[in-house]
């Protein structure tokens, strides 16, 4: 069971590294399929994994001095606090509401795909320097995500990067920001849950080095192809609109 749960695992994070993204959206439910439990087990690992992969793109962003550290470090500690008490805030949620929830964000996901292609991005190359208006904005966004990510095992990056670029952030930087924020939502989610952890280390290694291989796969053949990224975006969008009638199905069916 664990090594077909570790397959599908690395496949998946080779195609979600061809979308840049950590994942997080499909270990939960893949998890939950397989049989184990969705507070103890399935997002506590998934925060390890989206936290795992979010913190190689955050090194190489940093490398390349595309994170903006002034505005990452003033809303650092407000987002490590809201992760914190929305990993502890789960234990409270029934199991059967927190998959809905999890499966409205899901929705919520797919529809803002489908509707990026449209959005006009900002410059990648141009800096931004918020007022004290929009950095207030941006401070109650990350606060309010970083607690509901952290409270339904996501790191937050899927809803994070269209705040930011509804901000009229640039869109590398609001990636580099994002995956910043969202190693520490991870970290500090499962901070908050250790108490209900009940997921053995070699299970959580096994997947954490298919998530690893994978995305290195998924990178490389992202560079190696001529892939249009539209087509991977559409891809997407229909696979998370069935992930969500197959988890609702699981609740009402």
């Amino acid at each position: 069971m664990l090594f077909l749960l570790v397959l599908v695992i690395f496949v998946s994070s080779v195609f979600f590294a061809m979308l840049g993204l950590g994942g997080g959206m499909f270990y939960v439910p893949a998890m939950i399929f397989f049989g184990y439990a969705i507070k103890s087990v399935a997002q506590p690992t998934a925060l390890v994994l989206t936290g795992l992969t979010s913190a190689t793109a955050a090194f190489t962003y940093a490398r390349r001095s595309m994170t903006e550290w002034p505005i990452a470090l003033k809303v650092a500690l407000p987002a490590v606090s809201a992760a914190l008490l929305g990993g502890y805030a789960a234990r409270y949620v029934p199991d059967k509401a927190m998959i809905q929830i999890f499966a409205a964000a899901v929705l919520f996901v797919a529809i803002r795909t489908a509707m990026s292609l449209k959005i006009k991005k900002p410059d990648p190359s141009s800096s931004l320097v918020f007022d004290k208006k929009e950095f207030v904005y941006l401070l109650f966004a990350v606060v309010g995500i970083s607690f509901f990510s952290a409270m339904v095992g996501l790191g937050g990056g899927s809803l994070l990067v269209p705040v930011l670029l509804l901000l009229s952030y640039p869109g590398k930087k609001a990636a580099a920001l994002s995956s910043f924020l969202v190693v520490l939502n991870s970290l500090s989610g499962l901070a908050g849950r250790l108490g209900d952890l009940h997921a053995s280390w070699i299970f959580v290694a096994s997947l954490s080095l298919a998530v690893i291989a994978g995305a290195r796969a998924g990178a490389l053949l992202m560079l190696g192809k001529k892939i249009k990224s539209e087509y991977i975006n559409y891809g997407y969008t229909v696979f998370l609109i069935l992930l969500f009638a197959k988890m609702m199905y699981g609740v009402y069916g």
